[in-house]
């Protein structure tokens, strides 16, 4: 029987008794003993006690970090030689305040050329070798072939489950993950979480959809200087936020797209004056070779602005194998004629009292702008002409070139 004999943080001698003579095996049984006794900082003094120091966090270099031990075995008896860090990472996980702030207050990424530098103490250029070298987790970019590779790695989609686990088990560990999402995002998960009152509260906030505003924040934590709660809700919506940058590097230009159009379908309105026009030029468009035809609510076609964050939607698009066509009907009464010289400023829309002739002017010609420069043919029409003039129109723009 080995023995190990220690002081307690009270001070009290006492003797933890090992069957096994394997030192892997010892060493564990030790750790869970000595874990009943000790917390974190009694370890550390406890390891300065008996002549080992503890290694202390490569960044802050104030918090101890996680160890192991090394020991041996003399005339039956257990001794500790020598503490260690058990991972390549000497870091404490955010526990100090330096680490906190460094990281904006949550553990800093382990997959970044910053934090290995830190860590390894190197440079950030030697860091990226090191990464592209030892680096073999699926989170690691360089790891995969593109850029779509490395999304549909982090995918946790239904069809990641099935490629990864069969269809049968693939299915079932998807409904898990989603019913796990829906628990915690639940005022039941809330309240296991947050106990009751904390529970109520945040499931609150997140049916008011409150929970990244600064008002939010301020709701949170009331106590909290006002400079120092600004410095927190900045940080947190900085590193959270799912700005377009991000959405397109996670996802990819065309869901990006995919999801603007859904946002805003639904907020365009067509005109029956437009309807009644575009079937009779469906009928001029006859046997014209044409790929595609776009009108009407919720088919309209989109084209987004990436640069200025905006979506355009159009009234009639003809698709042509060489050509693409683009029909606007525009109403006095909703849009900016350049042929009115007088009274500008008099000009409402109906619909937005606040936009003046110069705004929605200059929104009409950003919108055609976009649409010339992506290469498509544009013909623009007015309430006030007759029907006869506007399909002549449409005839020679669609059948003229």
């Amino acid at each position: 029987m080995l023995e190990f004999h220690h002081n307690d943080h009270n001070g009290k001698t006492r003797t933890i008794r090992a069957k096994s003579t394997d030192l892997r095996t010892i060493e564990i049984s030790l750790r869970k003993k000595l874990n009943k006794e000790f917390l974190h900082d009694d370890w550390c003094n406890f390891f300065t006690t008996i002549s080992c120091s503890v290694p202390t966090c490569n960044v802050c270099k104030i918090m101890h970090v996680p160890f192991h031990f090394d020991i041996e075995v003399h005339n039956s008896a257990i001794k500790i030689t020598n503490v260690v860090a058990p991972k390549k990472y000497v870091y404490c996980y955010g526990k100090s305040k330096e680490c906190r702030e460094m990281s904006r207050g949550r553990k800093m990424n382990p997959n970044s050329a910053k934090f290995i530098s830190l860590v390894m103490e190197m440079s950030e250029d030697d860091a990226k070798v090191w990464i592209r070298n030892n680096n073999k987790s699926s989170f690691y970019k360089e790891n995969h072939a593109s850029s779509d590779a490395y999304r549909e790695s982090q995918s946790r989609s239904l069809e990641w489950f099935k490629k990864k686990y069969g269809d049968a088990i693939g299915l079932k560990k998807f409904e898990e993950l989603i019913q796990k999402q829906n628990h915690s995002r639940s005022l039941d998960g809330y309240i296991e979480k947050y106990g009751i009152a904390g529970g109520e509260r945040h499931q609150t906030y997140r049916m008011q959809k409150d929970t990244m505003s600064y008002a939010g924040f301020r709701n949170r934590n009331p106590e909290m200087p006002p400079a120092e709660l600004r410095k927190l809700w900045m940080q947190r919506s900085k590193s959270v936020g799912l700005t377009r940058e991000r959405f397109v590097e996670k996802h990819g230009i065309e869901k990006y797209l995919n999801c603007m159009k859904t946002r805003l379908a639904g907020r365009t309105t067509v005109s029956k004056w437009s309807l009644s026009l575009i079937e009779k030029i469906k009928e001029i468009l006859g046997d014209a070779p044409h790929t595609e035809i776009r009108y009407g609510l919720k088919n309209e076609l989109c084209i987004h602005d990436i640069e200025n964050r905006r979506s355009y939607y159009y009234d009639l698009y003809v698709g042509m194998p060489t050509r693409k066509l683009i029909i606007e009907f525009n109403g006095r009464k909703f849009h900016a004629d350049p042929r009115l010289t007088e009274n500008r400023d008099e000009w409402k829309n109906p619909f937005n009292h606040g936009l003046s002739w110069d705004d929605s002017f200059a929104y009409d010609k950003t919108k055609l702008d976009l649409a010339a420069k992506l290469g498509y043919e544009i013909l623009v029409v007015w309430d006030f002409e007759s029907a006869d003039l506007i399909l002549n129109k449409a005839k020679e723009f669609i059948h003229g070139k």
